[in-house]
């Protein structure tokens, strides 16, 4: 068992549980057989995971007496709420864990295909950390034969379950997505370094897009837009909203009205086809003439 996963059950019972005793994380780390294998965690174990927890993820497992016991307790939990990073990554090992502690209804369990280009995620992640440019041979859905070339890596971005390398030609002026499953050859140069701009922020970069588009040189940047949406469809929205900038500005007996501030790229455009026919467009105009154009095609293919 990867020792990130038991870190990750330590966090959870302890969070799960509020605060707790030693004595108490040890009862429910031996009934958890399928990660303890019948083994105690000692307390010098317990105090190294203890250790790497805030080394890895910046959580704090801290300690009280309370009435001559001592209790265990996530002082910094909000931080989970706060760090993306650290949030995806324990939710997902979490899950997991859930999924391995299940394995005997695995029949019962249904899960979504990933695409491929994992296995070039480790050579991406290196080179973004040494600065050092890649080669690659990519074959996007606009050409006819896959192309090589050279690109200087920034950063990496998840979306729709496909990780992308978001990266700048040489000499180039501009940061480009490619999905790492659409590469079918990868190499890093090591005697080839970039230097990445001392103001460049990917949160600050992606902070008023949709996904992995973002505004070309030239395009109009973050634009309000307001979506009148459907009663039904609202609830959904509001749960999973498409932006941190989402708010609801107006409710009606039988819609509401959301307002949001984004870049209305190719994704987004997207998104709101997908909600056809739930969702309106009221602005800005250039926005809704553009979704009223590509419903008007494809309603075209069945006429």
């Amino acid at each position: 068992m990867k020792a990130i996963n038991k870190y990750a059950w330590l966090l959870e019972t302890v969070l799960k549980a509020g605060r707790i005793t030693l004595e108490e994380i040890n009862r429910r780390w031996m009934a958890a057989t399928w990660i303890s294998e019948g083994e105690k965690l000692s307390r010098s174990t317990f105090n190294k995971w203890r250790d790497k927890i805030r080394d890895d993820l910046g959580l704090d497992i801290e300690c009280r007496c309370s009435g001559g016991t001592y209790l265990y307790y996530i002082e910094n939990a909000e931080e989970l709420r706060r760090n993306n990073f650290s949030n995806w990554l324990f939710n997902n090992v979490c899950v997991e864990n859930l999924l391995l502690s299940n394995r005997q209804i695995k029949d019962r369990i249904l899960l979504e295909p990933i695409p491929g280009g994992r296995e070039y995620l480790s050579t991406v992640l290196e080179a973004i950390k040494k600065k050092v440019v890649l080669h690659i041979c990519y074959q996007s859905p606009k050409w006819t034969d896959r192309e090589d070339f050279d690109v200087e890596p920034y950063c990496v971005k998840l979306f729709k379950r496909r990780w992308y390398l978001m990266a700048r030609y040489v000499d180039g002026d501009r940061l480009c997505a490619y999905a790492l499953d659409r590469i079918s050859g990868m190499e890093d140069r090591p005697t080839a370094s970039f230097t990445v701009p001392e103001d460049f922020s990917p949160e600050v970069h992606f902070r008023d897009c949709y996904g992995i588009m973002a505004p070309e040189r030239g395009q109009r940047g973050a634009e309000t837009i307001r979506l009148k949406v459907q009663k039904k469809e609202a609830f959904f929205l509001r749960s999973l909203p498409l932006h941190h900038s989402q708010r609801e500005v107006e409710t009606g007996e039988d819609f509401c009205i959301f307002e949001l501030c984004l870049f209305p790229g190719y994704d987004f455009v997207q998104e709101i086809l997908l909600h056809t026919p739930y969702v309106e467009v009221l602005e800005p105009l250039s926005l809704r003439r553009q979704v009223a154009e590509s419903l008007a095609r494809g309603l075209a293919l069945y006429q």
